[in-house]
């Protein structure tokens, strides 16, 4: 693909990573950081690899309910949502994965790169939550076996192992990462950061790790898993025109927005999040929603 053509593509994905200076972790939790480590082998280029970046952090941006973001949907996080079931949440969970996987290709095959690029990241960050928002590692290796052939073989839904517990996270509640009554609150048992929640800091003597570790490098393997089912799913060139884009021919970072590669400092939330240094490499301007059955996008996204 030529960098005219490159330039054609209607609108920009780009990452603005923020890092505690603290601890050098991201406010979107792991996510930048399980997915950088899961492409290491996929040949993505260094400027590709960003905008990959960008994308499976778009979530955590625009649907949840944190930093002032529009909507909150649940699948996309594997959160439990209010009065929801452990399966009806993994339910909806694994629709959303499946059709956004599929868009993802189906984008790229179109040549629209925005759009595959964003499809893929949803995908990716729901597999890598999937692993921080249940209680996966703490499950046996045959219950952890029949997730992985639902997930990635295509394995029945319904076959998900009577044990399966998803965080539980309501937006309507005083705390939503705390709700009042909850089995397994979002705050309490995800595994998001090393310094908060009770398992994200168990030792896991089968693993000889921290919750914590066992779930990144679980979330890990789950995004390779995905990368390559992607890889799979677009013919050779398709590939290679996604990883190795030009980041900056495709997506220059607007006049309005910070300078790229410049740093400054904001305030993010509050306690630790308060104060957080942001690199900037442009800011984002998404057009597709995460598919999914409670919110659809309008009507011609994908015809």
């Amino acid at each position: 693909m030529t960098i005219k053509n490159i330039s054609k593509i209607a609108a920009g994905v780009a990452l603005a990573v923020a890092a505690t200076a603290s601890y050098g972790m991201s406010t979107f939790g792991s996510h930048p950081k399980i997915t950088e480590e899961a492409a290491k082998y996929g040949m993505w280029a260094p400027e590709a690899m960003q905008l990959l970046k960008a994308s499976v952090v778009y979530p955590d941006r625009d649907f949840n309910t944190t930093g002032g973001n529009k909507d909150y949907i649940p699948e996309v996080h594997f959160d439990r949502y209010q009065t929801e079931t452990n399966k009806e949440a993994f339910t909806n969970g694994i629709v959303m994965f499946r059709k956004n996987l599929a868009a993802a290709s189906k984008m790229a095959i179109a040549g629209d790169l925005n759009g595959a690029f964003t499809y893929l990241g949803s995908a990716l960050h729901a597999s890598e939550d999937f692993i921080s928002h249940s209680n996966y590692i703490e499950m046996t290796e045959k219950e952890q076996r029949i997730i992985d052939e639902i997930f990635f073989e295509g394995r029945d839904i319904n076959d998900m192992p009577k044990t399966l517990k998803l965080t539980h996270y309501d937006p309507d509640m005083p705390i939503p990462g705390i709700p009042e009554g909850s089995d397994y609150p979002h705050n309490i048992m995800s595994k998001d950061y090393p310094f908060r929640g009770k398992v994200s800091r168990r030792h896991f003597q089968n693993y000889d790790a921290l919750g914590y570790e066992v779930a990144f490098d679980k979330g890990v393997r789950y995004g390779r898993r995905v990368l390559n089912a992607f890889m799979l799913s677009v013919p050779e060139d398709v590939y290679r025109n996604m990883t190795n884009v030009e980041l900056w021919n495709v997506y220059p970072p607007k006049a309005s927005n910070c300078k790229v590669g410049s740093v400054e400092k904001i305030t993010f939330g509050t306690g630790m999040d308060a104060n957080v240094n942001v690199v900037c490499e442009g800011k984002p301007d998404y057009v597709y929603p995460p598919l999914t059955n409670r919110k659809q996008p309008p009507a011609g996204y994908l015809d």
